[in-house]
């Protein structure tokens, strides 16, 4: 995140960030490209080839990130047996919801709103 037009003093507090509890749930076969799914070769290279490996490799970062500010992390991967992607789209939400109460907790009514 960085400063916008709509938000010049935002100043990403990082470990703010990593206090937010967060579930990843992803299915076990949800490994499917689809033609929304984001091939490119930098991104796979990345972030892995399918939605199970990005779910993982985000939770291991997270939980990296978290380590590195000395904190227990919050961070868990649910592997959903049997399941492939299914709405909505588990990594996508809780990555979502995380980024939304950060922005909440940071900002903090900030805004001038």
């Amino acid at each position: 995140m960085k400063a916008t037009p709509r938000l010049p003093d935002l100043a990403p507090d990082i470990e703010k960030f990593l206090r937010i509890p967060v579930s990843v749930l992803v299915g076990e076969n949800d490994t499917g490209r689809g033609a929304r799914f984001n091939k490119s070769a930098r991104i796979d290279r990345a972030q892995g080839q399918t939605r199970l490996a990005r779910a993982e490799r985000w939770v291991a970062a997270m939980t990296a990130a978290a380590d590195g500010c000395g904190l227990d992390t919050p961070a868990h991967l649910q592997i959903l047996l049997d399941r492939g992607q299914w709405a909505p789209r588990p990594p996508r939400l809780a990555i979502s919801v995380r980024i939304i109460l950060f922005v909440i907790i940071h900002l903090g009514g900030s805004t001038g709103r």
